[in-house]
């Protein structure tokens, strides 16, 4: 007689009612932390946890994150502010060129009489134009130099927290994630954080666009978002079975496994293909139009320089010049467009890592822990290994 039927849906969950069933009909003591673990759904929104984790991804404190980012780089923040630094500088010699092409427009190519130029005048203000260019070379170099000594400490030291951290989870904790996310978090995700730290964010601040910043992505984070945290799932879901079939080639080939391995990895290939393509579809569609906005004020500068020159109170010169510093201005804007996409990339990337820092260990070890060396041979007798 059927007395009951039920899914594996509560597995985890009658798992641990039947570990504490059997300790305290063994022991007698009740351990309500064996079910810590079985909580699937977030207290705050409700979503499903990811397997093995006890916080919320979506409910973090995004601020928070960064601030705590921030510590990470604080032992390099000299270096960090090194390169803000020059890149005024940079930006105050390049300012330079313009009017520069204004002088060889105005007083040489356009000169009232082209017989009273002197050669070597002239020469020397094409030259000054290499002289400005090659400062200005060398200080990006060291600007580079700073932030490539930067990024490249801090990832290491990312990195570094996230192993050790994974070092200490217990086994049980550990098998609840697939080895591609664990190895997705240590290698990936670190790299994006790193990349904004060092590469993005000092832009943003240099350029004073974090409040279009905030407004460019409060208008795409939800939709963008989920499709990346999906993309960063099927990514990992990929590199796990990719691990798993590498770290075992020796059965796949023992058994002639082959093409059953090689469709299980094209299966999840497939599903971080069509997810990637959708989330390029949607950038694709958005694009164009965030490119657009934040170029749309050049038919206005362009209609008020033309009704300048046509009215005599402006000249070519000035023209090349003013149209320089605008191009200075709107390459910023344009570059903002692509922003939200960066940094939605990071904020589910540091999402990820911190994820990991913050998880609870189980199974800590004692402070007073002695290390000591086992010495000894575990002998093996009538044991035998085969296949029916």
């Amino acid at each position: 007689t059927l007395i009951c039927r039920a899914d594996s849906s509560h597995t985890e969950e009658l798992g641990a009612a039947m570990k504490q069933t059997d300790l305290y009909a063994r022991t007698g003591e009740f351990r309500a932390e064996l079910a810590a673990d079985t909580a699937k759904t977030c207290e705050k929104c409700g979503r499903p946890l990811p397997p093995g984790s006890t916080s919320c991804p979506y409910c973090a404190d995004k601020l928070k994150m960064i601030r705590r980012l921030f510590t990470v780089a604080a032992p390099y923040k000299r270096h960090m502010a090194l390169s803000v630094i020059l890149f005024f500088v940079i930006t105050a010699v390049d300012m330079l060129i313009p009017q520069i092409n204004r002088i060889i427009v105005d007083d040489f190519i356009k000169a009232p009489d082209p017989g009273s130029v002197v050669l070597w005048q002239f020469a020397a203000v094409v030259s000054s134009i290499a002289v400005v260019k090659l400062v200005s070379n060398v200080l990006f170099v060291f600007r580079n130099r700073a932030l490539v000594y930067t990024g490249s400490r801090v990832i290491v030291s990312l990195r570094e927290t996230v192993f050790a951290k994974i070092q200490e989870m217990s086994l049980a904790r550990i098998s609840k994630r697939t080895a591609g996310e664990l190895m997705n978090r240590v290698n990936n995700d670190t790299v994006q954080m790193q990349q904004f730290l060092t590469n993005t964010m000092p832009d943003i601040i240099e350029q004073g666009l974090i409040p279009l910043v905030v407004a460019a992505c409060a208008l795409f984070w939800s939709s963008i978002r989920r499709i990346w945290d999906k993309s960063w799932h099927t990514y990992s879901k990929a590199d796990a079975v990719l691990h798993d079939i590498f770290s075992g080639i020796r059965v796949v080939k023992a058994y002639g496994t082959e093409e059953r391995e090689a469709v299980r990895y094209r299966s999840a290939s497939a599903q971080y293909r069509d997810i990637s393509l959708k989330g390029e579809l949607l950038w694709s569609r958005v694009w164009p139009w965030l490119r657009f906005l934040m170029g749309i004020g050049e038919f206005f500068l362009l209609f008020y320089v033309g009704n300048r020159i046509l009215g005599g109170t402006m000249t070519l010169g000035e023209m090349s010049q003013f149209s320089a510093y605008v191009s200075m201005i709107y390459g910023p804007l344009r570059w903002i467009a692509a922003l939200p996409r960066r940094i939605v990339q990071f904020m589910t990337s540091t999402a990820k890592v911190f994820e990991i820092i913050d998880e609870k260990i189980d199974v800590p070890d004692r402070t007073d822990a002695l290390e000591t060396k086992i010495r000894g041979t575990v002998d093996f007798e009538d044991v035998s290994f085969g296949y029916d």
